[in-house]
């Protein structure tokens, strides 16, 4: 788990109860995203991960904007482990799952084009098409990839 200070943390809280709290978000509790870590830690620690740089590196990044896209980018709401799923190299997981949590998260709450951005381009350089084209995308995009690996290489 990203530790924050008191002070961040107290923030941080602030910023994450609305998305956190939804019932479609606590499913992600029962989805494995890396190793035994789920989909909704994964998220908390990306989120956390990326507050904190934001924070402590005085990056100037909308906080706002830069949490909600962090927690949900993997708002996908299903199990990719699915060995019954079958799809094409460019349908898999990899490729399309950013594209999926946009959609969820657009239809579950209040988002701009910002974020958006930050879903969808999270997995960059794979989604070629999604380039991040703001500070929150690049920091969150950057983070998944820090905070993936470091739970792939913790199992």
């Amino acid at each position: 788990m990203i530790r924050l200070n008191e002070k961040e943390e107290k923030r941080f809280s602030e910023l994450a109860e609305e998305i956190i709290s939804h019932p479609d978000y606590q499913k992600m509790k029962k989805l494995i995203a890396h190793g035994r870590i789920t989909v909704y830690q994964h998220s908390l620690d990306v989120a956390r991960f990326c507050f904190r740089c934001n924070s402590r590196m005085h990056m100037g990044i909308d906080e706002r904007e830069l949490v909600t896209g962090a927690l949900l980018h993997d708002f996908y709401l299903y199990d990719w482990h699915d060995a019954s799923i079958r799809v094409p190299l460019f349908k898999m997981h990899g490729y399309t799952h950013p594209f999926t949590a946009c959609k969820n998260a657009s239809e579950r709450f209040d988002i701009d084009a910002r974020v958006r951005n930050v879903i969808k381009s999270h997995m960059w350089p794979l989604t070629l098409r999604s380039l991040p084209s703001n500070k929150a995308a690049w920091l969150v995009c950057m983070g998944d990839k820090i905070v993936a690996t470091k739970e792939v290489f913790e199992r």
